[in-house]
């Protein structure tokens, strides 16, 4: 038997220290208790070498299916930085230029106006710095292509300065993907599986939920309530093929081991350099702040770099960066100069359970005094939802509620340039809302305005419908990220 298998079935083993692994596992395990997580997997890189490997709890609970350290789960938004170090290595090759403007190096990008068209950097779409919204609301859910989401930057408009704030968009490493491809006539998916999978002896990770369900070893998404204590299975979020750049990779605590392996290496794996030092030096530059309020001491400001955010803990310089989708949340964290990574994935994303238990781990890795997260974050989070209930229940929906017209009035079809298609119909003797994953009756909350359920995948949405001098309803909006987008009907 293999070192590395002896690792895997006697997870207990920590530089040969078996009471420190116990508090451990006995650590995750409360903590997945307390928020009802069904599972969760937990990786511990130290000294270039995946120390600690273990899933705790559930990937299927229907079938009481274990998670083990080679389950896979979507990452998400840690995608974000084989992204930008995939960018970087095409940089490196003098193909692109961090600081030079974006479309004077790749004409096929558009923006709103041309003072963007002329200053906005490929840097600036990696540190989250153009001052366009997310617009999450465009893909997510969609059909589109990668080609089609790349061809609506234009209609984007810019909801802060240029390089005034952070404002965080999955859009624009989506356009990433994009020039990855424009520039080097590979697609993402393949300049990374050539680049990076591969030379990193990655063969497990995988860019869609149809692949990871061909495996014999991958988690299925939750939607938990700690107060309620109760778990809901759910579906996945598979529409990923436009979006796969900023959120779409699958993998394992076994193969993302070696890329953190390399990364606390400074590029290299098993003594052969796969990314440039200064690729990952590149990205661990901060350009932005992403957080400039601090909720406890023991943390820092947040700074944002190329695909990751960098603060201190404790003095202890740290970079890290969370990912949420459809039922799973993961998290990736370096402590660069005390060479310990930390990975943390799980099929539940309602609760932000894998921000604080990296620090517990680092408290026992790097001998710190101990702080209490799970405590001190379960009991703020549990008030917020109390007051919350209460909130609710003080404030009921208001019903019977006068339209201004007659329900045909309201029906039609609704368009977007950027967002699509809205379609308004009568079925029933009630007003039909279809767009995108949504096809449902749609409830009035107020006058000429309404709004759909909840859906586990988009939210809900709330539904507005405006009137000409005419007094003929012409258009409807909907709010995406703060922003109200109109459309107008057909």
């Amino acid at each position: 038997m293999s070192r590395l298998l002896t690792l895997f079935l006697l997870p207990t083993f920590l530089y040969g220290q078996i009471d420190t692994a116990n508090v451990l596992d006995q650590r995750v395990e409360k903590i997945i208790s307390d928020w009802q997580v069904p599972g969760c997997a937990v990786g511990i890189i130290k000294n270039g070498k995946l120390i600690y490997a273990k899933g705790f709890g559930y990937r299927d609970l229907e079938n009481k299916l274990p998670v083990t350290p080679n389950t896979l789960f979507p990452i998400a938004s840690n995608s974000k930085l084989f992204t930008s170090t995939a960018i970087g290595m095409v940089v490196n090759d003098n193909k692109l230029e961090y600081d030079k403007p974006i479309k004077s190096i790749v004409p096929e990008i558009e923006f709103k106006n041309q003072n963007l068209n002329s200053n906005i950097t490929l840097r600036d779409l990696l540190c989250h710095r153009t001052g366009i919204s997310g617009n999450d609301a465009i893909w997510y859910g969609s059909n589109f292509s990668r080609p089609e989401v790349f061809a609506r930057i234009k209609y984007l408009e810019p909801v802060a300065e240029l390089r005034d704030g952070f404002v965080y968009s999955n859009f624009m490493y989506i356009a990433v993907g994009e020039i990855i491809k424009i520039k080097t006539g590979k697609t993402w998916e393949e300049y990374l599986t050539e680049n990076i999978f591969k030379p990193l002896s990655m063969s497990s990770t995988v860019f869609s939920i149809e692949e990871i369900e061909k495996t014999s070893d991958f988690a299925k998404p939750y939607k938990t309530d700690f107060i309620q204590k109760n778990k809901k299975a759910i579906g996945y979020y598979r529409q990923t093929q436009a979006s796969r750049p900023a959120n779409g990779i699958n993998s394992n605590v076994i193969d993302l081991s070696h890329w953190v392996i390399c990364q606390l290496s400074k590029g290299k794996y098993n003594n052969f350099e796969v990314i440039p030092s200064s690729v990952i030096q590149e990205t661990m530059k901060p350009f932005n702040i992403s957080s400039n309020s601090i909720r406890d001491k023991e943390l820092s400001y947040v700074l944002y770099g190329m695909g990751r955010t960098m603060t201190t803990y404790k003095n202890h310089f740290m970079t890290e960066h969370g990912g949420a989708i459809n039922g799973f949340r993961s998290q990736i964290t370096l402590f660069p100069d005390d060479s310990l990574g930390i990975i943390i994935l799980t099929n539940s994303a309602d609760h932000k359970i894998t921000s604080y238990l990296q620090l517990e781990i680092a408290d026992v890795l790097l001998g710190l005094n101990k702080t209490q997260w799970h405590e001190r974050v379960f009991e703020r989070t549990k008030k917020q939802f109390e007051n919350q209930i209460e909130s609710n229940l003080n404030n009921p929906t208001k019903e019977n509620i006068k339209l201004s017209k007659t329900l045909i009035n309201y029906t039609g079809t609704f368009e977007h340039p950027a967002y699509g298609i809205i379609e308004i119909k009568l079925i029933n003797k009630k007003l039909n809302f279809s767009y995108k994953i949504f096809n449902e009756p749609i409830t009035q909350i107020s006058l000429d305005k309404f709004e759909t359920s909840f859906n586990d995948q988009l939210g809900s949405y709330t539904i507005t419908f405006n009137t000409n001098t005419q007094s003929i309803i012409d258009n409807l909006t909907l709010e995406f990220e703060g922003v109200v987008e109109t459309f107008v009907k057909k």
